[in-house]
């Protein structure tokens, strides 16, 4: 009687015993989902039953599936239905979700179709927001920014104008390609407009560009009518 059970060999207090048990069932749902999502996409000529049958799933359990059948998929079709799918969850891990495809993915349409599914009612615009600037806003690459901040613009949360001045310029460091090859020869022009020569291992190695992004601009535009 002091509150142990054994379980999986090992000594346990009932509360950890729950736990297991909670987080076995969920990774035996996830495999459950793996396994009826990959089954139903691969079913030909069943298009409206399937459609059907999709069109009904609100479990969280399935939203890793739909993420990674998603990244693979190449049918403009499918990867719609899969961010419906996505749509009709309600759970942190849907949300983000949409808020991913609309950043990353490489269809601009089904970028657009998840943002007009995150602008639903019932998505929680603020803390889509927040994951937003905090996973993209701050990102190395200049259209990734842009993107994030038309997406922002359109969810239309006042608190993110803040961050959003932050990302109007931003600076990116390239690597600079005239630095590669110590032999190339490349000209330099002096203040008194004469030309000079100069070999390449007297270049740097990276170049910091400044950026202006317009999205971003655009959005704050929105966002403070």
């Amino acid at each position: 009687g002091h509150g142990f059970v054994r379980y999986n060999r090992r000594w346990l207090t009932p509360a950890e015993v729950a736990l297991e048990q909670a987080d076995e069932s969920w990774k035996e749902q996830q495999t459950n989902w793996a396994r009826r999502l990959k089954k139903l996409r691969s079913t030909n000529g069943r298009e409206a039953e399937v459609l059907a049958e999709l069109s009904q799933i609100t479990e969280p359990a399935a939203i890793p599936s739909i993420i990674e059948i998603l990244a693979g998929e190449k049918s403009e079709e499918w990867q719609f239905v899969l961010v419906d799918i996505l749509g009709n969850i309600d759970a942190t891990g849907a949300w983000r979700a949409l808020c991913d495809v609309a950043i990353s993915h490489p269809n601009p349409s089904t970028r657009e179709h998840a943002l007009v599914l995150l602008k639903q009612d019932r998505i929680d615009k603020r803390s889509a927001s927040q994951y937003l600037v905090s996973k993209y806003l701050n990102s190395k690459e200049n259209e990734i920014i842009n993107r994030a901040g038309f997406v922002l613009g359109e969810i239309g949360d006042r608190p993110t104008v803040s961050p959003l001045i932050d990302a109007l310029v931003t600076e990116h460091i390239i690597n600079n390609p005239l630095a590669r090859n110590p032999n190339s020869i490349t000209p330099s022009f002096s203040s008194d407009g004469g030309i000079g020569m100069q070999q390449g291992s007297a270049q740097p190695k990276q170049l910091k560009l400044t950026k202006k992004n317009e999205a971003v601009l655009d959005a704050l535009r929105q966002l403070t009518k």
